[in-house]
């Protein structure tokens, strides 16, 4: 198995099963919790789309060794969904100082 198909499977199941674990009894999670499980979604989302959206662009035009079909395919959903979770947590924090 190559980095490419582990990080593509990641993003496919790993990243929305996160997702699932931390939206469990969502209501009675801290802030923090809450914040980091809608930045998954949220950026899980937009990675996907994007991910669909560059993978539909004029497929005939790539090669083997375009690092943006790569990055776009297989990478974008799980660093989306950490990057949104990250965002999020973070996000959070700073409502549990004010609140």
């Amino acid at each position: 198995m190559t980095a490419h198909l582990a990080a593509l499977l990641l993003g496919l199941f790993a990243v929305p099963l996160a997702a699932l674990v931390l939206g469990h009894r969502l209501a009675r999670r801290p802030a923090r919790q809450r914040a980091a499980f809608w930045g998954i979604v949220v950026g899980h989302t937009v990675a996907a789309l994007v991910a669909t959206a560059a993978a539909l662009h004029d497929p005939v035009r790539w090669d083997t060794g375009d690092q943006l079909r790569g990055l776009f395919g297989y990478w974008l959903m799980p660093i989306g969904g950490v990057a949104g979770a990250a965002l999020g947590w973070m996000a959070g924090r700073k409502g549990e100082r004010e609140g």
